[in-house]
């Protein structure tokens, strides 16, 4: 007998589960560190308008297909165009990725609310303590265990009685937490050693106030990018959830509203933890806290805490609390999409398909604890990071699939079907849908543009665009000129210069990657080859003699690879990644040195450690 197909028994419901599944770790912890890095209030209005626009488009394409076709994402793509059912499976991998590593973190942040609530946590504060606890065989899967047990048994109960209920509990819960931490946060004054005192409300200063210092074109593409990135993967669309939720919304509903309500609401929390966690960090941190980056809420965090003193334990037990039920109601949506999709695909019951996906999602988590200790690697990923086995699944499912899907979505709903498809399907009972103007011209031009570069970027073929030009010399791509015994690859990296050009050998020491200063050329590029060992190059945009130091990126050149730098970006001597000493070939124009070379050294303030 076929199950009947579970429903959201109104708007609210539908509104709290899907702003569930949108509000995570990503909004607490990846958009105040982005807002931070990102100058502040600046960031904060490009991610406003972004809302307004491509998050609205997408979360409403995503929303209408469910809704519209009352399938999931697996079979939803093929009845909107049966040549398309490609893009359908493209979606039902992406949170078969996520949900690998998902309920790993998850176990983390379990594992932290069970320290401090049976001890004042001042050993979660120890350097070495979250290393120490990943890399050990037992611990994390015990509390990946935990975590992935109470995930499964939400989805075991259903729509209705399971996600729904537990949505109208968590999320009001949710928000109370963040509102009474953000409040005491800003109460915080602490003195550092240099007798400096800072307050929450310098803090929130921080958080809130756009900071325009050397602010190019280049630049603000830059934060364009990163807001957009943090609004992709912080609704949750693109990867068959709001498709699976949608297909739960009943037909007189209005979608419109429902839409901007989710919108409404994973904003607002992550404005919110930005006012909690920026100025915690900031007074007990200053301003190298927030680049703490990942790390920000297991090693910098407990730190915090710790500084707190008798408010430390309860404001921490509060903190992972909260942590916990933002990473839950995620992971109920990608398990629950899973579970929607089996349940679809093999027409098999809730309870044994939530049997199955339990099983396999045991074992692959299994297999990511494992990657910190018996299955540890390091690979090189496009986008120039390095990364272990959680790494790795995470960038194959959002930095490299979600943009990509997004991309094909956006052309098959704007060039193949039609944006007047889901426009019928938001004004199905008679709603104005007073924004449809808008959707016809996001869906068509700007989404598939923006998504294009988005892929790029994480692919690694523009990230390094901005400062230059990179190419292998001993793996170069290309159509090669093939002779009896050689492959020539010509032209793979070029320059015009001036006179004479100089090929200049360059030894450089190990030392402790401290930046104290940097270095440009007005007119010129420079060509740097790595010889014997990967190198570590750090640059940054031009800014007319003024150097930014806090806008600089540093990037992994592998041995045999050169990098060719722009004119006017400042940088300075490539630094060996591994060895001991780096060998290197410097190629400039001849003299470049003493005629058009200027070197700045930073104040101490604005000295920055290259981390590998």
């Amino acid at each position: 007998m076929k199950e009947k197909r579970s429903s959201f028994s109104g708007s609210i419901g539908f509104v709290l589960a899907a702003a569930g599944s949108a509000v995570g770790v990503g909004n607490i912890w990846r958009f105040p560190y982005l807002c931070a890095k990102d100058g502040g209030g600046l960031f904060l209005l490009v991610y406003l308008v972004l809302v307004l626009t491509f998050g609205f488009v997408l979360l409403t394409t995503d929303v209408a297909i469910g809704r519209k076709t009352k399938k999931n994402a697996l079979k939803a793509f093929e009845e909107l165009n049966p040549k398309w059912k490609f893009l359908g499976r493209l979606t039902f991998l992406v949170p078969v990725l996520i949900m690998t590593y998902y309920s790993v973190i998850g176990g983390w942040i379990t594992k932290y609310l069970f320290v401090y609530l049976v001890s004042d946590g001042i050993e979660a504060a120890a350097d070495g303590y979250f290393t120490s606890f990943i890399t050990s065989d037992i611990a994390p899967i015990v509390f990946m265990l935990i975590f992935l047990a109470l995930t499964a048994w939400i989805v075991f109960r259903g729509v209705e009685k399971g996600i729904e209920k537990f949505s109208k509990i968590i999320m009001p819960g949710l928000i109370l937490l963040i509102v009474i931490i953000a409040i005491f946060c800003l109460t915080l004054t602490n003195t550092a050693p240099d007798g400096t005192v800072r307050t929450g409300m310098q803090g929130l200063a921080v958080y809130l106030k756009p900071d325009f210092h050397g602010l190019t074109v280049k630049r603000f593409l830059e934060i364009l990018l990163d807001a957009m990135s943090q609004l992709f993967f912080s609704l949750s669309v693109s990867m068959g959830i709001m498709i699976t939720y949608g297909s739960y919304v009943k037909n007189d509903i209005d979608l419109n509203k429902a839409t901007n309500q989710i919108e409404i609401f994973d904003t607002g929390v992550a404005i919110l933890a930005g006012m909690m966690i920026i100025p915690a960090v900031f007074v007990f941190l200053g301003n190298d806290g927030m680049a703490s980056g990942p790390s920000l809420i297991f090693i910098s965090l407990p730190k915090v805490f710790d500084a707190m003193g008798v408010f430390g334990r309860p404001i921490a037990i509060a903190f992972f609390l909260m942590m916990g039920f933002a990473a839950l109601t995620s992971c109920v949506s990608v398990m629950e999409t899973l579970v929607a999709n089996g349940m679809e695909l093999y027409h098999k019951p809730r309870k044994k398909m939530c049997g199955v996906v339990g099983i396999y999602f045991f074992i692959t988590a299994v297999l990511i604890c494992l990657g910190y200790n018996k299955l540890y690697f390091e690979l090189k990923l496009p986008n120039g990071s390095v990364g272990q086995l959680l790494d790795v699944m995470d960038y194959i499912s959002n930095s490299f699939l979600m943009p990509f899907i997004s991309l094909l979505t956006s052309i098959l709903i704007g060039w193949v079907i039609g944006p007047d498809w889901i426009i019928g399907e938001v004004e199905r009972n008679g709603e104005k849908f007073k924004r449809a103007g808008m959707y016809r011209f996001m869906i068509r031009y700007a989404v598939p543009v923006v998504m294009l570069v988005l892929f790029l970027v994480s692919t690694g073929f523009a990230d390094f665009a901005p400062y230059g030009t990179f190419c292998s010399m001993t793996e170069p791509e290309g159509y090669p000129l093939e002779g009896e015994i050689h492959k020539f690859y010509p032209d793979r990296i070029s320059g015009t210069c001036v006179g004479t050009m100089a090929f200049s050998p360059i030894e450089v020491r190990k030392d402790e990657r401290i930046v104290k200063m940097a270095e440009y050329h007005t007119t010129t590029w420079e060509g740097i080859v790595a010889l014997d060992d990967d190198m570590l190059i750090h640059v940054a945009p031009a800014s007319g003699g003024t150097p930014v130091p806090e806008l600089a990126k540093a990037f992994l050149v592998p041995k045999g690879c050169m990098v060719k730098i722009n004119a006017a970006i400042w940088h300075l001597c490539p630094l060996p990644a591994n060895n001991e000493v780096l060998h290197a070939m410097i190629v400039l124009p001849e003299c470049t040195y003493a005629n058009d070379c200027t070197v700045v050294e930073f104040e101490e303030k604005d000295w920055f450690k290259i981390i590998l």
